[in-house]
């Protein structure tokens, strides 16, 4: 089993986070980063896109004057609000014995994150 990067690297603004996250990702899949957990969390407040998702019926005037950044996310999925959440990212793949398939994937980070709570008494 490969050794994994534990990553927290705060409070940060949404565009920060993505690009955080878009180049792990891009080192990862080069061969030149070890996969990684990461949590962070976002300041301002901000909308996350999925990759492929059109902006409909999001209205980005509302958003800014609310004070959220609109970004949009390396992986897909609809829209997140992040405010005051933890979020975490897994930046892994087949390597890691990461199913290739998108349910078989989620169902075993799903049982790694339930884990982890019950160590930590959840």
């Amino acid at each position: 089993m490969k050794p994994w990067r534990l990553l927290d690297t705060g409070i940060l603004p949404g565009a920060l986070n993505m690009g955080i996250d878009q180049a792990l990702l891009e080192m990862h899949a080069a061969g030149e980063s070890p996969p990684t957990l990461r949590f962070y969390q976002w300041q301002p407040p901000a909308v996350s896109l999925g990759y492929f998702q059109k902006q409909h019926g999001l209205n980005l005037s509302a958003c800014r004057d609310l004070g959220l950044d609109v970004v949009r996310r390396p992986t897909g999925g609809r829209a997140v609000l992040h405010v005051n959440d933890l979020t975490y990212s897994v930046i892994a793949g087949a390597g890691e014995n990461i199913p290739l398939s998108l349910p078989a994937a989620y169902g075993l980070l799903c049982e790694a994150l339930l884990a982890g709570f019950q160590l930590l008494g959840f």
